[in-house]
């Protein structure tokens, strides 16, 4: 380091120099000051993905949605936007809670397929032999209700929530207490048709998350209510 002279203010010429050239003052040649090297920034942790239709988790290599079905490949939203009516959505895992005029019971474990045709529901093994088929011109009202997330093992009573309160009886309340000991989330899937309609559970997204993922369905449905 160049020093500046204390008596007179010049400048030495040499790092080293122990006297003032100008004035013949002393100078103390001062020792070079270490610098602790500068340590690059642990790196940051992945960011998790997640599902920009329904929000669910994706693994790091995944190209499409196991909840939803948006496929990530590459073109894939190029040909979303060319072909609207090109869609298939499926809940699966779905337990029944009730209804009437449809062909499970509850407790019944289902799968429903949501398509530009209509929706689709199969019971899943052991008791595969149950299925429902109905057009979109037969479907009255889509509902997605719940309360989302909860503590797991919350107790539920009769007495209902929601929109239309479906919990209106100890037996469901009884079959939603059980469900919950395995389960942080309950929403509640309602499908009206015109002659009958049927309540299941589900437990893979929020009631918010469903209703974006089943927005095409939504459309659909509302579409054929208006159509002559």
């Amino acid at each position: 380091m160049v020093q500046t002279c204390p008596s007179c203010g010049s400048r030495a010429r040499r790092a080293e120099q122990h006297s003032c050239e100008s004035c013949g003052a002393e100078l103390v040649v001062q020792a070079p000051v270490a610098v602790a090297p500068v340590k690059a920034p642990p790196p940051r942790p992945p960011l998790a993905r997640r599902c920009g239709t329904c929000g669910a988790s994706l693994r790091a290599a995944q190209l499409s949605c196991e909840v939803c079905g948006v496929d990530f490949h590459p073109g894939a939203r190029d040909k979303l936007r060319l072909d609207r009516t090109d869609w298939v959505r499926s809940i699966e895992r779905c337990v029944v809670l009730g209804g009437a005029g449809v062909p499970f019971a509850p407790g019944d474990v289902i799968a429903i397929r949501f398509d530009s045709a209509g929706l689709s529901a199969s019971s899943t093994p052991p008791h595969d032999d149950a299925h429902l088929t109905v057009g979109w011109d037969r479907v009255t009202r889509l509902g997605i209700e719940g309360p989302g997330k909860i503590t797991k093992g919350t107790t539920f009573v009769g007495g209902g929530f929601g929109l239309t309160g479906i919990i209106t009886g100890v037996a469901i309340a009884g079959l939603l207490t059980a469900l919950s000991t395995h389960s942080e989330i309950i929403t509640i899937v309602h499908i009206e048709l015109d002659d009958g309609e049927l309540f299941t559970y589900y437990d893979a997204l929020e009631p918010h998350a469903l209703r974006m993922s089943l927005s095409p369905a939504f459309v659909a449905q509302r579409t054929a209510a208006v159509e002559p």
